[in-house]
């Protein structure tokens, strides 16, 4: 059983963040998050892509990207980022990340 969701219709932050919780509430065992360029977004756009990605690692999804903004925005994202801590210390999440098409 594969179950695809499409919320692709006019992307910025907002509905992405709204998307990635409510695909974060979803019971499937396994996630994959294809994450599209948001165009349009002005002076806000290198940091609107980079929020958005290390929302999508702190989730713990795999996560492919298509375009030339999310392909910049991996060049900022903490690799190690925090979720939580146990026992005091900070656990490191790990996240599979593909490139899809970098050419927008």
């Amino acid at each position: 059983n594969t179950r695809f969701i499409n919320d692709s219709y006019n992307a910025n932050t907002l509905s992405m963040t709204a998307a990635l919780y409510s695909l974060q509430r979803v019971s499937d065992s396994q996630k994959i998050v294809l994450l599209g360029d948001m165009l349009e977004m002005g002076k806000e756009e290198e940091a609107a892509h980079v929020e958005i990605l290390n929302l999508a690692i702190s989730m713990g999804f795999k996560i492919g990207l298509v375009g030339s903004r999310f392909a910049t925005a991996v060049k900022w994202v903490d690799k190690t980022k925090k979720s939580k801590k146990a026992h005091g210390q900070p656990i490191k999440v790990n996240f599979s990340l593909t490139i899809i098409n970098h050419d927008h």
